[in-house]
């Protein structure tokens, strides 16, 4: 049995493991495939991870068939999409509008 907390808590792969620090995981620094195991790893990860990922597509695909996305006007993202590089690459200042599709 594999103790994540453990892992999680281990000086070897994180800096003051037991201080509440989100920020650690924007670094870029190299670190063991197995320091950080959300849904663990290997055949015996977490049932629920395949789940997760289903549902996420269903839903989001259940909200573009409702609605129609646009970009507001003013949007600073109107000709490319601007990423702040951080530990992922996330959309700076994305707003979107949604409409709601009239089915005929």
């Amino acid at each position: 049995m594999v103790n994540a907390w453990q892992i999680h808590h281990n000086p070897k792969y994180w800096k003051n493991p037991n201080q509440y620090d989100p920020e650690r995981f924007l670094s870029s620094e190299k670190r063991h495939a197995y320091s950080w195991v959300t849904f663990s790893s290997g055949p015996r990860n977490c049932v629920g991870q395949n789940l997760s990922l289903m549902e996420q597509r269903i839903i989001l695909s259940m909200i573009l068939l409702k609605y129609k996305w646009t970009l507001p006007e003013n949007s600073i993202n109107k000709d490319k999409l601007l990423l702040n590089a951080q530990f992922l690459l996330t959309p700076r200042d994305l707003k979107l509008v949604f409409t709601e599709r009239i089915n005929k």
